[in-house]
């Protein structure tokens, strides 16, 4: 699966990027109605860098998502060869901060937890192969960067992100 995300706001600053990675899951199937459980994990390239010059001094500053995961329960109602679902659980985000202030370079690595919702359609177009599109809404909680340099380090805030993906998945 691949696809891409960009953060909630409307700021110029907000990450946006590509991912890639795998998922692996199980349905159940009961006349139309089809539930399952799905988890998948992607390597990741969402970031935004920013510079400024503050009271004099030159700093950049860049923000990164490098791996996303989710572990998800989905209901759908299946059509013929195309199922219709919603998915939510939970979602995982490596996050990396990094600085750059007179020639001093930082940087921070956290794993931020929160929630996920979407939804999304699969069309089977052959015997055990099936093309997936969905959308997913991301909420991530806040972690504290930085906590050996700064005292009580600097806080994230809490982060959402809109993203698209879509896959090719076998069905044993």
């Amino acid at each position: 699966m691949g696809g891409y995300a960009s953060e909630n706001t409307s700021d110029p600053l907000g990450i946006k990027g590509g991912f890639g990675g795998g998922t692996v899951g199980y349905n159940w199937q009961f006349s139309n109605i089809v539930a399952g459980i799905e988890a998948d994990g992607a390597f990741a390239n969402i970031n935004n860098s920013a510079s400024e010059i503050i009271a004099g001094i030159p700093v950049s500053a860049t923000a990164k998502i490098d791996a996303l995961a989710t572990v998800r329960g989905r209901v759908g109602v299946a059509f013929d060869q195309v199922l219709l679902f919603g998915s939510a659980g939970l979602a995982l985000a490596d996050t990396k901060v990094s600085a750059s202030v007179l020639g001093l370079s930082f940087s921070d690595k956290k794993t931020q937890t929160g929630w996920t919702a979407g939804a999304g359609a699969e069309w089977m177009f052959l015997p055990h192969w099936s093309l997936k599109a969905e959308y997913l809404y991301r909420r991530f909680d806040s972690v504290t960067l930085f906590g050996s340099i700064v005292p009580g380090g600097i806080s994230t805030g809490s982060l959402a992100i809109n993203s698209g993906q879509f896959g090719i998945n076998y069905h044993f």
